[in-house]
């Protein structure tokens, strides 16, 4: 059996791409599905992503990572995907991953944007735990980052600052449509009542320590210099943050199974 596999999931009118990373001696009964970014940050961690569940699977941990619907090498439409969409994306991947590889749980790690769908996955996929790398909580202020970061990026350009487009806005290169920005808005994933049900792990730098965690969270916390990994930048800017991969894996092989069910 090959040790990484390219899977196309789903069917005919919505098929998702996947990647299955199986290790070479499985260790645990456990998989992590990893939720990417979305649009342009999405194009800019696909290295470290790929890195990343290579790294899991040498812990002797099966991985998995997918395109959301409208995305990358899934069907459909950039212009056409909806929070509820990428919802779907992930469940339906989750269901295939679980059933596929035969596991008894699955940890869910989500990148940037991914991290605005936890709430929704801790009731509808009940996952062991979470990691949350550089997780976007709020859906208010990441719109408003990318608004931010469009209109810098066009100084100088004869392209519209605004990135209106008929009910679509372009941010970086991709156009969202009024749907997804209106559900993303309406996100304020509450960190506290998460990791009072669920062990989660934060790898950031240091901004979720500003956060009021109430007693009883069960939260770790990792503190990382790599902030901007997923964005265009200068040369100071880690392409592949080899720091926080091997901290996140090693977390995943010290804690365990056991531990995530406690």
């Amino acid at each position: 059996m090959k040790k990484v596999q390219a899977l196309c999931i789903g069917n005919f009118f919505k098929s998702y791409f996947t990647l299955l990373f199986r290790p070479v001696i499985t260790k645990s009964t456990y998989g992590v599905l990893v939720c990417k970014p979305i649009g342009q940050e999405d194009i800019r961690t696909n290295k470290a992503v790929i890195q990343l569940c290579r790294e899991i699977s040498n812990q002797g941990i099966t991985a998995m990572t997918f395109d959301y619907y409208g995305t990358g090498d899934s069907s459909g439409k950039f212009e056409d995907i909806t929070f509820e969409t990428c919802q779907e994306s992930i469940q339906q991947t989750v269901n295939y991953f679980k059933n596929q590889c035969d596991l008894e749980g699955v940890v869910v790690l989500c990148i940037r944007a991914g991290a605005l769908f936890v709430e929704t996955i801790n009731k509808t996929i009940n996952p062991n735990a979470f990691v949350l790398w550089h997780g976007v909580l709020n859906g208010k202020a990441y719109l408003k980052e990318l608004k931010k970061q469009h209109r810098a990026w066009l100084l100088g350009s004869f392209v519209r600052k605004d990135g209106q487009f008929s009910n679509k806005t372009e941010l970086l290169g991709y156009h969202y449509n009024e749907a997804f920005m209106n559900g993303v808005s309406e996100i304020d994933v509450n960190l506290n009542t998460l990791s009072s049900e669920k062990k989660c792990l934060l790898i950031d730098d240091g901004k979720f320590l500003q956060m009021k965690l109430t007693e009883g969270n069960r939260v770790e916390h990792i503190l990382t210099k790599n902030n901007n990994f997923w964005m265009k930048g200068g040369l100071g800017d880690s392409i592949v943050p080899v720091h926080d991969i091997r901290s996140i894996s090693i977390w995943l092989r010290m804690v365990g199974v056991k531990a995530f069910n406690t």
